[in-house]
């Protein structure tokens, strides 16, 4: 029979009690970096779409002749660090409109980008319907899928649609803006 001394029970004990601590640290502290670096990509896509939405209600309010669709396609990632993400437009009674970000799988790890948008004279209306619909633009006829939220792929749309309705001729009385994807051309 081999005699086993109690040091050496407690020092293996000891031994493999650090090396899975040292593992589990290793996995917290790598899984909190990915976790950080993937908000931080996520801050970047919602202030893009944010600046853009910002940029075509902009271009309505100045451009006098759109009375129709206008539309921009951007161009996104279409997953953060190999996870599908999701972009949704929030309208809060709180914050105002902005732009929210987050991954599909853990929405914990999210993103919020406020629209910068001066409020004086033009009233927004953000399209947060989350069922899809269809609409069609331009002179190609390009279908768009228009929805409050939309997954990360190719094809990203932004738009906006001015009511003329009840205006003083300078400028819409409303627009309408939202997000939606190229769904086919005709």
């Amino acid at each position: 029979m081999v005699e086993v001394s109690i040091q050496h029970i407690i020092g293996t004990v000891t031994l493999i009690g650090l090396v899975i601590s040292a593992g589990l640290f290793y996995t917290i502290f790598t899984t909190f970096v990915q976790d950080d670096n993937r908000k931080k990509e996520l801050g970047q896509i919602s202030e893009n779409v944010a600046l853009n939405l910002e940029e075509m209600i902009n271009l309505i309010k100045f451009s006098k002749y759109s009375s129709d669709y206008m539309i921009k396609i951007i161009d996104l990632p279409t997953d953060v660090g190999g996870r599908s993400y999701q972009i949704q437009l929030v309208n809060d009674t709180n914050r105002g409109l902005y732009v929210h970000t987050f991954l599909t799988t853990q929405q914990t790890v999210s993103a919020d980008s406020t629209i910068p948008y001066n409020s004086g004279d033009i009233p927004l209306k953000f399209n947060t319907a989350e069922t899809i619909y269809n609409i069609n633009v331009g002179v190609d006829n390009l279908k768009i899928a228009c929805s409050g939220t939309i997954y990360g792929k190719n094809g990203v749309v932004i738009w906006a649609n001015p009511d003329w309705n009840n205006s003083n001729g300078n400028s819409p009385s409303l627009i309408t803006i939202g997000i939606g994807w190229v769904e086919a051309q005709q």
